[in-house]
């Protein structure tokens, strides 16, 4: 029973390291470029600017009454001047799902948490209905920049909420 136990989480560990590795976070791997960008605004509503935009990990669902329902996902990060996307590339349709869309109206408070987990550091945001997502800009591999990075988006959520 041990060596099927272990076999089994072998297997999954050799699978969720491969899964890593090929990380699809757009229709390139680059998000400067002009297929890129024009995949992102594709879901946006059609009268908002981009202020930010970046590949992530998204934590949803954080923190909340009753049991825990909190999953991760690697994406596209997107601030316009009225919302807060989260974005999935879906391979098979060849464009982005939108997974969270917050207008920045409903966001109750924003704080920027570091941690020794992880990246190590997120941007939490809570809407006005109390969920809690935590969000953090990623690169492979992580690096230093991931916090002066997080602190843009701090920034970027900050400065166009503050205009509201």
């Amino acid at each position: 029973m041990k060596k099927v136990v272990l076999a089994f989480v072998l297997a999954f560990s050799a699978f969720a390291i491969s899964a890593c590795v090929h990380i699809a976070y757009g229709p390139s791997d680059n998000i400067a470029d002009a297929q890129y960008v024009q995949s992102v605004q594709a879901v946006l509503d059609s009268k908002e600017t981009i202020t930010f935009m970046d590949k992530a990990y998204m934590l949803a669902n954080t923190a909340k009454p009753g049991p825990a329902q909190t999953w991760g996902v690697f994406g596209t990060i997107v601030v316009t001047d009225n919302t807060l996307y989260f974005l999935f590339w879906n391979r098979n349709a060849n464009a982005f799902d939108v997974l969270r869309k917050l207008p920045l109206t409903d966001m109750a408070n924003i704080d920027h948490i570091s941690s020794a987990w992880g990246p190590g550091d997120y941007i939490a945001i809570e809407d006005k209905d109390h969920r809690f997502d935590l969000y953090s800009c990623y690169t492979i591999p992580v690096t230093a920049n991931v916090v002066e990075k997080n602190r843009e988006l701090l920034d970027s959520l900050n400065a166009v909420k503050n205009t509201k």
